[in-house]
This record gives structure tokens, C-alpha cells and sequence, in this order.
């Protein structure tokens, strides 16, 4: 039996920044414009179905075979349609994820401190890179969110108290008035956030030790504060509707602090947050699409994710204005990522308990 490289703390690790970075960057602008002063409450709605939710993976995990990935595990009890019925969505997932976070990378990169850096070299720098993680494996990706991480925790902690000073905690009241509707169309947004936490069900063979509940649901607490955080500072800082038309509300956050009356101009150490949370959820994703397809030999892995990675680049260079891409980020991608997690969560849901009963039915 292979011996299975990453711990929990690593896979939790990695979670918290590849989640955290679509929490921080991708969604809050979403999350303002459609909600704006409510957009916070809609975090703590989503508490319970989040736990919820979790608990349901978690019983996946404990009910499938922790030494095989999830489509292998399908494709050895139900054959290779019903496999390919759960590969082809969530690869569609990481494709368009992928594209997503390139390309919001680079623009904001391009936008904020490299404006006189062609797009095409920032891309390809960015996607080089990645792909040298991805292609090193899991363990070593794991080992770069490890060293990451501790650094943009530290950083998070002191942007939120460095500018306690800016901020005015009355514009988070009064909730609800304009009724519940912002909020409820708000929420979808939230639930593809958390849906992301099924990432792990495709990568669990690679993890030490079987994970269980308990951790598993304080990561989701943990997700959900990094979204409440930046939601709640944002609003307290530039009040709810000046923040609905901010296109990086965390990055502009960093933008006012200052120490006493001699530092200021700090924003650059966002460049390092953003820049960890980027480079992991691209890397692991990239390594996810080779993982699910399962390749035999390495030398076709590598191949493939050299494909992948340049197709990256050039669909990352055609022409896009930025209003156009958050129209589709919002009227597309979100709408269609929260599908498949609730799809996959429906089918291979199904498909485990008709397993069960199977198992169950022989047995007797």
C-alpha cells in the first residue's frame, strides 16, 4: 500500500487558503453589491446549513474508501459512466476556477502596483509557476501552504487592528430594511463558498489519517470567519454602499493603515497574501484535474498539466473587459459552481447509501 504523503494539518492548511482566497478576493464584491449593509448577516445565516452540509461530506468520507479517490472508489462499485458522471463536473469546476483566479490576479496585479507590466508577462510568470508546484505533487504544495500560511494569518490579524481607528462598527445596523430579499440573493454566493469544502472528497486519498468530524467542522467556522471579517471591516470602513462599488474591498483595506504619523503606504504586504492564496488554490487545482484523471505514468502527468497550464496562459490573454468578467463570475460561475456541489452532493450521496444497502442486502 502507498504510503500516503500530507497530515490533516496540511490538507486544512491548504483549504484555508485556497477557500480563503476566493472568500476574500472573488466573493466579498458580490457579497456587498447584492446585500451591502446585510451582506455580513447572510455569513451568520449560513452557519447551520454549513455545519450541515460538512457533516454530510464527513459521513462520505467515513463511508467510502479513504485509500482510494472518490471517482476510483465510484468507478470500482458502479463502473465507468457513473465515474465519469462525477469527474466531468468537478473538472469543469477547476478548468473555469483556474481561469478565474488567473485572471483576476493578473488584473488586479495590473491594475494596482505593475501597471506598466504587459498582462502576458504576469500571467505566464504566475502559471509557470504553478505549474512547477503542481507538477512537484501534493506534498510539496503542501509544504509551500505551511510556510504561507502562519504569514498571511499574522498579516490578517494586524490589517483588522491596525485600522480599528477607520473604522465605525454603527454602519453594520440597521439590518433588513429592505426586507429579506437582498439577503436570500445573497446566499447563494455564500453556499458555493462552502461548497468548495467537497474539494477534499478528491483529493483524500493523499491524507495520513481519516479526518474526523469535529476538525473538519471548525475549518468550516474558520472559512466562514474569513469571510465575516473583511465583510464586517469593509462595511465598518467605507460604509455599505461606498463598499458595494469597491472592486477589492480587502485589498483597499489595506490601502488605510497606517502607524502613527511616519508609516503608512503598507498595502504591499497584501501583495504577499494575495499573491500565497493564489498561487495554492491555482497550484492544487491544477493537480486536481491530473489526479482525477489519473494518469499512470508521470511523464504523461507532467504532459498533460504542461497542456493545461498553457492553455491557462492563452485563454488568460484574449481580450476581457473587467465588467464583462464579473458578469459572468456573478450570473455564471457562481450560479453554476453552487450546482455542481449540490449535484455532487446528491449523487455521490446516492450513490454511498445505495452501497450501503447493497452491502447490507448481501450480508443478510
Amino acid at each position: 500500500m502507498a504510503k500516503r504523503p500530507i497530515s490533516v494539518l496540511q490538507v486544512f492548511m491548504m483549504l484555508m487558503l485556497v477557500i480563503g482566497e476566493n472568500n476574500h478576493v472573488l466573493l466579498l464584491p458580490f457579497l456587498l453589491e447584492t446585500a451591502k449593509r446585510d451582506s455580513w448577516m447572510v455569513v451568520i445565516i449560513m452557519i447551520i446549513p454549513a455545519f450541515l452540509w460538512t457533516a454530510v461530506w464527513n459521513g462520505i468520507l467515513k463511508k467510502t474508501d479513504s485509500h482510494l479517490s472518490i471517482t476510483c472508489w465510484i468507478q470500482r462499485r458502479y463502473g465507468k459512466m457513473a465515474s465519469i458522471t462525477v469527474a466531468i463536473p468537478i473538472l469543469l469546476f477547476l478548468l473555469v476556477s483556474i481561469f478565474a483566479s488567473i485572471r483576476d490576479t493578473a488584473m488586479w496585479t495590473h491594475t494596482t502596483y505593475l501597471p506598466l507590466t504587459p498582462i502576458w508577462v504576469t500571467v505566464l510568470s504566475f502559471v509557470i509557476l504553478c505549474f512547477f508546484a503542481a507538477a512537484a505533487g501534493i506534498e510539496a504544495i503542501a509544504i509551500c501552504a505551511g510556510i504561507l500560511l502562519p504569514f498571511v494569518v499574522v498579516l490578517g490579524f494586524f490589517v483588522m487592528t491596525a485600522n480599528v481607528q477607520n473604522k465605525d462598527y454603527s454602519f453594520l445596523t440597521p439590518l433588513f430594511t429592505h426586507g429579506m430579499s437582498p439577503t436570500l440573493h445573497a446566499m447563494p454566493y455564500m453556499g458555493e463558498a462552502i461548497g468548495e469544502l467537497m474539494l477534499l472528497l478528491f483529493f483524500r486519498h493523499h491524507v495520513k489519517t481519516d479526518i474526523r468530524l469535529i476538525p473538519f467542522l471548525v475549518l468550516t467556522f474558520i472559512l466562514l470567519g474569513l469571510t465575516i471579517g473583511p465583510l464586517m471591516g469593509a462595511i465598518a470602513m467605507f460604509g455599505p454602499f461606498e463598499a458595494a462599488h469597491i472592486r477589492y474591498p480587502a485589498f483597499e483595506q489595506w490601502r488605510m493603515v497606517s502607524i502613527g504619523k511616519f508609516i503608512s503606504h503598507l498595502d504591499f504586504f497584501s501583495v504577499y497574501q494575495w499573491m500565497s492564496g493564489a498561487f495554492i488554490r491555482v497550484s492544487l487545482m491544477l493537480f486536481l484535474v491530473a489526479d482525477i484523471i489519473s494518469f499512470k505514468q508521470r511523464r504523461n502527468r507532467i504532459r498533460f498539466l504542461a497542456v493545461v497550464a498553457g492553455i491557462m496562459v492563452l485563454v488568460n490573454l484574449i481580450p476581457l473587459s473587467d465588467m464583462v468578467f464579473m458578469r459572468l463570475l456573478k450570473q455564471v460561475f457562481y450560479p453554476g459552481a453552487l450546482a455542481v456541489w449540490l449535484f455532487l452532493t446528491v449523487v455521490i450521496g446516492i450513490l454511498v447509501l445505495a452501497g450501503r444497502k447493497e452491502k447490507i442486502k448481501t450480508s443478510s
